[in-house]
C-alpha cells in the first residue's frame, strides 16, 4: 500500500476504483468458472482468492475512502462522506443477507457470478458517474463547472 501512495497521484482515484472493480469482476468470474469445473482444485481456488483479495484491497478499498474526501465540496464533505459510508454499509448488509440464500439455492459459482456482475456494474458506474479529481481536490474536467451539482 505504501507504493500506492507514490503512484496514486499519477493513477487517480477514479481509475483506481474503476480498474480495480473491473479486474475484481474478472477474478470473481474466473473463480466461479474454476469452482464449477474443478471444485477440488484447492490450490487454484486459493490462488484466485488471493489475487481477488489483493485486487480489492489495493483498488476499490482505497478508492472507497479516498473518493468521497476529494470529490465533495468542503461545505458538504462530512455529510456526503457519511451518506457514502451509510450506503456502503447497506450494500454490505444486503450482500451478507443474500449470500446464504443464493449459496443454498444455486451454490458458490452463482454467488461468485453475482459478485462479478455487481463489480462490473460498479466499474461501469464509477467510469460514467464519477469525475476524475486530483488528490488536491481540484476538478480536472473543467475549470468552473460545479462538481456533483455544487459550487465550490
Amino acid at each position: 500500500a505504501l507504493g500506492l501512495l507514490v503512484f496514486l497521484p499519477m493513477i487517480g482515484a477514479k481509475a483506481l476504483n474503476t480498474v480495480g472493480l473491473a479486474f475484481a469482476s474478472l477474478l470473481f468470474g474466473l473463480f466461479a468458472v474454476v469452482y464449477h469445473l474443478h471444485p477440488h482444485q484447492s490450490s487454484l481456488l486459493f490462488s484466485c482468492l488471493c489475487l481477488l483479495i489483493f485486487t480489492l484491497q489495493i483498488g476499490p478499498n482505497v478508492a472507497t475512502f479516498l473518493l468521497p474526501v476529494v470529490a465533495f465540496p468542503e461545505e458538504v464533505r462530512s455529510t456526503f462522506h457519511g451518506l457514502s459510508a451509510a450506503a456502503a454499509k447497506l450494500g454490505a448488509m444486503t450482500g451478507a443477507l443474500l449470500f446464504p440464500i443464493v449459496n443454498e439455492r444455486y451454490g458458490v459459482p452463482a454467488v461468485m457470478a453475482a459478485q462479478a456482475v455487481v463489480c462490473a456494474a460498479g466499474a461501469l458506474l464509477s467510469h460514467c458517474a464519477v469525475r476524475e479529481v486530483d488528490i488536491a481536490g481540484e476538478n480536472e474536467d473543467s475549470d468552473d463547472e460545479p462538481l456533483f451539482g455544487f459550487q465550490h
